[in-house]
């Protein structure tokens, strides 16, 4: 499953280390990739992301979490645009 975050308080590529530090901690993490220039992550895991806990994470540093979304698998998007149209 992918993840989109939409990060505040990044300033420095000293930043990306740490946030990208922070996420990977979780057990079920396969990829993170950390946009300083967009204040964004993207994550891919291998099962559900458990967004409370990402968000408790983050809680007392100086990043904060605007958006965490779910990014739509195309596979996904096309059934279910041929679904609506059945």
């Amino acid at each position: 499953m992918d993840y989109n975050l939409e990060i505040d308080g990044m300033s420095c590529n000293g930043c990306v280390k740490n946030v990208t530090k922070m996420i990977q901690e979780f057990d079920n993490i396969k990829n993170v990739s950390v946009d300083l220039e967009n204040h964004s992550a993207k994550i891919s895991t291998k099962n559900q992301l458990d967004t409370n806990a990402i968000l408790k994470r983050f809680e007392g540093t100086k990043f904060s979490i605007k958006n965490l979304t779910e990014q739509q698998n195309e596979k996904a998007s096309i059934f279910s645009k041929i679904k609506n149209i059945l």
